[in-house]
């Protein structure tokens, strides 16, 4: 079985060799983003640790962090080209930074509806998940 280092280079990979060079994605795991040399959005630079729901979103916006209302917007609208998940528990936009409390099954069944009904899964290994933006014509 691949370990973690091999499993960030074949997620890599993957993710250039499906989106465009200049694609935006959106990931708590920035390591597949330099390995596949695409950008990431600038707010989750700190990776799992860069949502919050502890303050107004302009206060998260410049400590460098994301209000998790605005990333709902972000895989609501449809502005990132691919989504790259940790397989792992508790790592994928689940707590609040910076008082690491879990947010709500609400919040994160909203997450997850959103992230189904906008992105399809196009590759998984050990640790990560990549999801493709579906076209625009096909999101219900």
């Amino acid at each position: 079985m691949p370990g973690y280092i091999e499993s960030v280079k074949t997620a890599g990979i993957h993710l250039a060799q499906r989106t465009r060079p200049n694609a935006l994605v959106i990931t708590p795991m920035p390591e597949v983003l330099l390995q596949a040399d695409r950008r990431g959005h600038r707010q989750l630079a700190m990776g799992c640790f860069s949502v919050t729901g502890d303050m107004p979103e302009n206060q998260a916006r410049s400590l460098g962090a994301m209000h998790i209302s605005q990333l709902m917007i972000e895989l609501y609208q449809g502005n990132a080209d691919a989504l790259v998940l940790w397989n792992g528990t508790k790592a994928n936009f689940e707590y609040s930074t910076p008082s690491m409390c879990y947010f709500s099954n609400g919040t994160h069944n909203r997450i997850k509806e959103t992230i189904k009904r906008n992105y399809e899964s196009s590759f998984s290994n050990r640790y990560f998940t990549v999801l493709i933006r579906k076209p625009m014509s096909s999101v219900p």
